[in-house]
């Protein structure tokens, strides 16, 4: 590590020096009537630098290095706009944008090998904007995502919630924060993501195998965390937001301030959460309120050799659990005073026992050098999580688990020749988790891994073309570990896995709106420490878990393609897919497998695996007949089958079809801006393909959601307020993926929500 740092610093200097004085500039016009569009951003994402064209649709960049890079275009109310811009010398470009009525989505991706066009990669990405986060009435930032078309979540009440993309979860699925793997205990079912919600400028979810770019653990897709652009140069921004839940009492606070001085660039949030228990249609459920702080702080350099940019995230969370013995195994819910220590106090933002408490400190460093015309992308990363589980005591953990991991990425982008694209990459982590307390679930280990790829683009008239191969290897080391009471616990033991992984497709502009993608994919996933070696009680779902440390590696198949229509004011895109899973690894129980643990006879659930396939679908519709009308419609389904048994595999969602009526009329009003008013029918059909020996049927719930908001023009200050109503009839639901349906816990009743933003310039 030290070496490869003393090398990018060389580099660093060397073509600091090296670069001649390179501007672009331009204007930004309605194609209609040619006039300046004043307001519009104009970002150039892979050198992190964004302006805004000035009253005449005026924009300017100085400093730039020569080269090829993609330039995004977008304005409210018109088709966001993406090319690739030759930079040499003084470079001068006009952009023209249509007016387009449907909902504006970002074109350009960066979870592909690098920033493009969404419409020119085979796989399936979604992108969700910073606006549509901060709009959505949800409880944590997964939860915000959900309602994406093949993305659902597997929740352990308000505060813990875990992403599925296309029926896969855990450690299938990847989160990706600047380039950095998040790392905690998320094998867990109630281990959440330790990210502050508010820090995300926009998400971008790759739905399928990414084991090319990721590695391991990206076998079914990848949330990717983008942080703002840094301001322009000359600018200090900042923002307010709060929001209240009346559901749990959940009161959200966030603060933000960046700017930038001629490249010198600098970011602080800090976001504070409080909650007290959460509300069914039938009472309270007793100690399952949670509280979190959040800070994050970033400061580098952008100039025209690139950038470079250290950011430091540190998160801090408490999070109560209900006390399993109150409940009766998936009949009713709590009552409203059932739990003496709860029953005068409903609304207590104490947490009692049992809780979890999480700390999470993350450090990287983001670079990005531009070596002529090719590019080196260099990310390092250091995170340390520290995880206590309280069952008897506040202050003994009957779990402790601290996990640190050091990780390194490299991506040489080489110069454009031919219309061919190469990119190559190089990739480390090193791991090692401590583990201790009264009780063990998992031994101490250590792990390491590294992989390499190679990945090609090809642009041909309408056609592009991308394909790449890719190698891992990861060794995994338990150490022997005994009691408190002096039994042994766990063998020490060694594994080595190693794969080859591979991607080809195709999108194909076939004109008139019409759009075509196919990719076939293969990916491949290690088992993690807790399959390997899992030997107690798991809290929180309340069963005893075996792991097995002969399991093998799991590799997959998938097909998948899309076609893609949109007009002015239409746009419909319809996905298939299907995945073929070797060794596919998963929980089972039998019928009469239990141990006697503290006393308490437990159900024995061991690691096994088997051949599986999911096979679904994802539809979405986007409809604005008239200027002031929205309609929007998704559906998604997945099956998934266990090829050894004949079953079906455990955790898959079932089918659900969102329908949305948003209005967003023009009141006339000066200071009223961006009015709109939302009707939602969300509907989750009944799931009976389910794991017979691992779950029961759930039945299908309808929820009717709405909001209102609007930006008002204070000065110049725009401050945007919303109200929300999630489930506004009260229903008293089930959700198939909540782990706390088999405690005989529902889901949240209604819950009105109430929030602010408002965005300031300081200079």
């Amino acid at each position: 590590m030290k070496y490869i740092l003393l090398m990018l610093l060389s580099i660093t200097c060397f073509y600091f020096t090296a670069y001649p004085q390179t501007a672009f500039t331009g204007k930004v016009m309605d194609r209609a009537s040619g006039e300046g569009l004043p307001g519009a951003s104009v970002s150039i994402p892979d050198l992190a630098r964004q302006t805004v064209t000035n009253e005449r649709g005026l924009f300017f960049f100085e400093n730039l290095p020569e080269g090829r890079f993609t330039v995004q275009v977008s304005f409210l109310g018109y088709k966001t706009h993406a090319e690739r811009v030759l930079f040499s010398g003084f470079t001068e470009k006009s952009f023209s944008l249509e007016v387009s009525l449907l909902e504006m989505r970002e074109i350009v991706v960066t979870a592909s090998a690098s920033a493009s066009k969404e419409e020119v990669n085979s796989i399936s990405v979604e992108s969700v904007s910073r606006k549509e986060l901060l709009n959505t009435p949800a409880s944590n930032l997964i939860d915000a995502l959900s309602g994406v078309a093949g993305v659902s979540q597997i929740s352990s009440g308000p505060a813990v919630s875990k992403p599925v993309i296309r029926g896969l979860s855990y450690h299938r699925v990847l989160t990706v924060n600047n380039g950095i793997k998040q790392e905690g205990q998320q094998w867990g079912d109630e281990h959440g993501l330790e990210y502050d919600l508010f820090a995300a400028d926009r998400v971008e979810i790759l739905r399928g195998p990414a084991s090319l770019l990721y590695g391991s653990d990206a076998m079914g897709g990848v949330i990717n965390i983008l942080d703002p652009i840094p301001v322009p140069d000359g600018e200090i921004q900042g923002s307010l937001t709060s929001r209240y839940a009346a559901n749990n009492g959940l009161t959200e606070t966030s603060l933000q301030l960046e700017g930038n001085r001629r490249g010198f660039v600098w970011r602080g949030r800090g976001t504070y959460r409080n909650a007290f228990s959460y509300k069914t249609p039938a009472g309270y459920v007793p100690n399952t309120s949670f509280n979190e702080a959040n800070f994050t702080a970033m400061a580098g350099l952008n100039k025209k050799w690139g950038y470079s940019h250290l950011h430091v995230s540190s998160y801090s969370g408490k999070l109560g659990f209900p006390e399993h013995g109150h409940a009766d195994h998936g009949h009713d819910d709590f009552p409203a005073q059932e739990d003496p220590h709860h029953a005068h106090q409903p609304r207590s933002r104490q947490i009692g026992l049992p809780r979890q408490e999480v700390d999470h400190l993350k450090v990287s460093l983001n670079n990005n050098f531009i070596l002529g015309r090719s590019q080196l992308r260099a990310t390092f990363g250091i995170q340390q999580n520290k995880r206590r589980e309280m069952e008897h005591s506040p202050s003994e953990p009957d779990i402790a688990m601290d996990l640190q991991t050091w990780s390194g990425d490299l991506k040489f982008f080489m110069a454009e020749k031919g219309g061919f694209e190469p990119v190559l990459g190089l990739s480390g982590s090193w791991q090692e988790n401590r583990s201790g307390g009264a009780e063990l679930l998992v031994p101490a280990f250590d792990a390491s891994q590294a992989g390499a790829f190679f990945y090609l683009k090809k642009a041909l008239d309408a056609v592009y073309l991308n394909a790449g191969i890719r190698f891992d290897y990861r060794r995994v080391r338990g150490k022997a570990m005994a009691s408190p009471e002096g039994e042994t616990r766990f063998e020490a033991f060694e594994r080595d896995f190693s794969n080859f992984s591979g991607s080809a497709g195709l999108a194909w502009d076939l004109g008139s709106g019409f759009l075509f993608k196919a990719n076939a994919g293969s990916a491949f996933r290690a088992p993690t420490s807790s399959e390997l070696t899992s030997n107690g009680e798991h809290h929180g779902v309340e069963r005893y878990e075996i792991g097995s440390t002969s399991l093998k590696s799991e590799q997959s198949l998938q097909l998948d393609a899309a076609i893609a229509y949109t007009s002015r004011n239409f746009g419909i895109e319809l996905n298939a897919y299907r995945n073929t899973i070797y060794h596919y690894i998963y929980l089972r129980g039998l019928v009469g497998d239990s141990i006697l643990h503290e006393g308490e006879l437990l159900p024995v659930y061991r690691y096994t695996q088997a051949d599986a396939q999911l096979s679904g679908m994802e539809a979405v519709v986007d409809i604005h007949p008239i200027s002031w009308l929205h309609i929007g419609s998704s559906f998604s389904v997945v099956r998934g089958k266990n090829k050894e048994t004949g079953g079906n595999l455990p955790f898959i969602p079932a089918a659900s079809w969102r329908n949305e009526l948003k209005f967003e009329p023009e009141l006339g009003l000066s200071r009223l801006n961006e009015t709109y008013f939302t009707l939602e029918l969300a509907s989750t059909f009944k799931q009976d393909r389910v794991d017979a020996a691992f779950e029961r049927p759930a039945a299908g719930y309808h929820l009717v959601n709405a909001g209102v908001g609007t930006t008002l023009s204070l000065g110049r200050l725009p401050l945007s307020v919303f109200v929300s109503a999630r489930n506004l009839f009260n229903v008293k639901y089930t959700s198939h993926m909540s782990r706390y349906r088999y405690l005989g816990i529902s889901e949240p009743g209604r819950n009105l929500q109430f929030g602010l933003h408002l965005p300031f310039n300081l200079k």
